[in-house]
């Protein structure tokens, strides 16, 4: 007779059966995907944030380069709210306020874009989770399977024979009132 193996061994045996599992494969999928959609909506929020700033430098600077045409004007002797140069520093403010636009527009988008990714990369931990959950549960139930079968092939193999219940129960000898096998004949 084959000795039987200890708690502690089939314990060990069956957590590397699960860590061997499809199942913590797709767990650690599931996580690595969560994670990028928070680096993903880390990402949104520097790309607004930047894009913030860009408009404030940008109009800073459009204003200043204004500010220095209509100084040029008023140094030649031209009368600045009338004719060319009010038309002309008109101009200028028009396409620095579309300028501005324009880069709020770009960051917006920008920002748009790795929300997007994030959203997709969300259902994806989803579904991660779900696959590995999945797995898992077959693999419990492959695991169970296989010992139920294993502790019936122990039974008819005689291993029980001897212990209260076990015997009768796995295979050991086990017999109705009537004398009759209560298991089905092989």
């Amino acid at each position: 007779m084959l000795p039987l193996l200890g708690k502690d061994r089939i314990i060990r045996r069956l957590k590397m059966a699960l860590e061997l599992s499809p199942g913590w494969g797709r767990n650690a999928q599931a996580a690595i995907a969560r994670h990028n959609v928070q680096i993903n909506e880390a990402n949104a929020r520097a790309v607004e944030i930047k894009g913030r700033l860009d408009q404030v430098e940008f109009q800073r600077m459009a204003r200043a380069a204004w500010g220095k045409a209509k100084a040029s004007f008023g140094a030649r002797g031209a009368r600045v709210d009338v004719g060319a140069p009010d038309i002309a520093l008109a101009d200028m403010a028009a396409e620095a306020q579309y300028q501005s636009s324009l880069i709020g527009y770009k960051s917006t988008l920008e920002a748009q874009n790795f929300r997007a990714r994030g959203a997709v990369l969300g259902a994806q931990s989803e579904i991660y989770k779900t696959a590995g959950e999945n797995a898992m549960d077959a693999g419990s139930i492959g695991a169970g399977s296989a010992m139920l079968g294993g502790f019936a092939r122990m039974g008819e193999a005689g291993y029980f024979e001897g212990v209260p219940l076990l015997g009768k129960a796995w295979g050991g000898g086990s017999s109705s009132s009537s004398g009759q096998s209560v298991y089905p004949a092989h």
